[in-house]
């Protein structure tokens, strides 16, 4: 039997085997930014006037935070700004904050799907000079790790940024308070000014209470981050699958936990590789929902803090899409395929989340169930009778003005784990 290899494409021919969105063409990117402010007589000199030559279409995309992890400092009437376009493909965020020591620094990440691996940069302007340009700054890696991704929290709960329940502003919380300071003056700000408007929905009721939702083009910035970024984080999850050690001898039990066949996992396994794997799945499976609930409460708990509302209020509007148990189960199989073994892969620092032990890869749309369209693609030939037993429909979604892919499994996996089964066979015979 042959197996493929991530390797073995060139970038063209790996192109030409992934989502058509990936490859679309962005509104701008971090190449032509740094085109504006690098050079003897730069074009952009100043955070405002990067503002200002970044295309309206480009800045309609944002979430504003009023706690940021980040160098950028912020508070609730000076919230950081990420932007992120129609397609996250490039985050740019800026503080708001005067009294700021990284106020003139823009810091930007960008999606680079050849290598599925994410580039980070710093842009320090000057007042005298041309600004410095830093490319993967160690104080950036800190805290998005040796194999860096953007830091944002699944759908629906994302603690210290405005709408962080779910993009909604609840009356009477700490953050409403907070967001209806920021209104009062944003306006004139030097930099809140380049925000297009409207950003937020307002409605009154009759005693005269004020409600806030935010949105993005009729979507709630959030969310529309979210769905983005896990629709990345799916293409990078399924090249590192592939591109990962072992992967050929792998490649059966991967994908039956991806479409979630019945049979225990082992036996999806060569029989050599079942000694490189001591703990029981059963173990793997209730450790992976300890780690779960713990994240979830420590979002919840922080929630409460920013808010000052009652963690019922939480769990009341928290979206659970993510932890079904078929999901959970899924995370389960993939942590005891790839991190559970003795040549360990660090899977548990593959979700989006500045958690890093969050395993909560939900987005809005789907959890890890859809990265078996991408995953497919690379995995095997089109020819192959496993892409014919595990029939997909692709469904196109827009959450902004940019169009991405998800995918679901039209019928019943039998078949499939019947030649998933017959497959982790042929490879321990083989070897």
């Amino acid at each position: 039997m042959w197996f493929i290899s991530f390797f073995v494409f060139s970038q063209l021919a790996l192109s030409a085997l992934v989502p058509p969105a990936i490859d679309q063409s962005p509104i701008t990117s971090a190449s032509e930014i740094l085109g504006w402010v690098k050079g003897a007589e730069p074009e952009v000199k100043t955070v405002e006037e990067l503002l200002e030559r970044l295309p309206e279409a480009y800045r309609t995309y944002f979430v504003l935070q009023y706690d940021s992890h980040s160098n950028h400092s912020s508070n609730a009437t000076h919230p950081r700004i990420i932007f992120f376009g129609p397609d996250a493909k490039l985050l740019l965020a800026l503080s708001g904050l005067p009294s700021d020591s990284f106020y003139d620094t823009a810091e930007m990440i960008e999606y680079e799907p050849a290598t599925a691996s994410y580039a980070f940069y710093s842009i320090h302007f000057k007042t005298q000079e041309p600004a410095q340009v830093e490319v993967n700054p160690t104080d950036c890696l800190r805290c998005h790790g040796a194999d860096p991704k953007p830091n944002w929290e699944p759908y629906s709960l994302w603690p210290g940024a405005f709408g962080s329940l779910h993009d909604r502003i609840l009356p009477g919380t700490k953050e409403h308070h907070s967001f209806e300071e920021f209104l009062k003056g944003y306006q004139d700000s030097p930099r809140y000014r380049f925000l297009p408007r409207p950003f937020h929905v307002e409605i009154q009721d009759s005693p005269g209470t004020k409600k806030y939702y935010l949105w993005n083009g009729g979507v709630g910035p959030g969310s529309s981050l979210s769905i983005l970024l896990g629709f990345l984080n799916r293409d990078r999850i399924a090249k590192k699958l592939v591109a990962s050690d072992g992967h050929s001898r792998y490649r059966p039990a991967l994908t039956a936990a991806l479409i979630g066949c019945k049979e225990p996992i082992e036996d999806f396994l060569p029989t050599d590789l079942r000694r490189n794997h001591p703990e029981r799945f059963s173990e793997v499976l209730f450790e992976t929902q300890m780690y779960m609930e713990k994240d979830l409460g420590r979002k919840k708990r922080a929630l409460v803090n920013y808010l000052e509302t009652d963690e019922s209020v939480i769990s009341e509007n928290a979206d659970l899409f993510g932890f079904r148990q078929a999901e959970v189960e899924r995370i389960a199989k993939l942590r005891y395929l790839l991190t559970k073994r003795r040549n360990s892969i660090n899977f548990d620092r593959w979700a989006s989340s500045i958690s890093k032990t969050s395993l909560d890869f939900n987005d809005g749309v789907s959890g890890l169930e859809n990265l078996i369209g991408h995953y497919l693609m690379i995995a095997y030939q089109e020819d192959e009778p496993i892409r014919k037993a595990i029939p997909i429909r692709e469904y196109a979604f827009s959450p902004t003005s940019f169009t991405i892919t998800t995918y679901s499994v039209m019928e019943s996996p039998d078949l499939a784990c019947e030649l998933l089964l017959k497959e982790a066979k042929a490879v321990s015979l083989v070897e």
